[in-house]
């Protein structure tokens, strides 16, 4: 399970090493070398280890920041996996969540005054 702030979008067409070429320049600041996370996934960090990063295809390539991950439990419902990543996250208040684009497990919360 990972749970992140969106900060970006990328067309699933992109194979994994443009996916990640273009994370890169997005954020702008160094990274050590991007490590395979999961079957497609990555994830990387800042050079001084503050910043966490992942990525990965769900529709488009997704790329999250502050990333917090867990092993997901066998029989994890959406129910806990939506708690797990609202305590994950510090929010005080709970999010409405919204199903992903083709809902394979994928949740985005919306916030008063942001769109997912």
């Amino acid at each position: 399970m990972i749970a992140g702030i969106l900060l970006g979008r990328a067309p699933g067409t992109l194979s994994s090493h443009h996916a990640k070429a273009w994370a890169t320049s997005l954020l702008r600041t160094r990274l050590l070398p991007w490590k395979e996370i999961e079957e497609d996934g990555w994830h990387t960090t800042s050079d001084l280890l503050i910043q966490q990063y992942a990525l990965f295809p769900d529709r488009d390539w997704i790329l999250l920041g502050g990333v917090v991950r867990a092993p997901r439990p066998p029989a994890a419902t959406d129910a806990y996996m939506l708690a797990w990543a609202e305590e994950a996250l510090g929010l005080a208040d709970p999010p409405a969540w919204l199903p992903g684009p083709e809902h394979d497990g994928t949740w985005y919360a919306a916030l008063p005054d942001r769109t997912p």
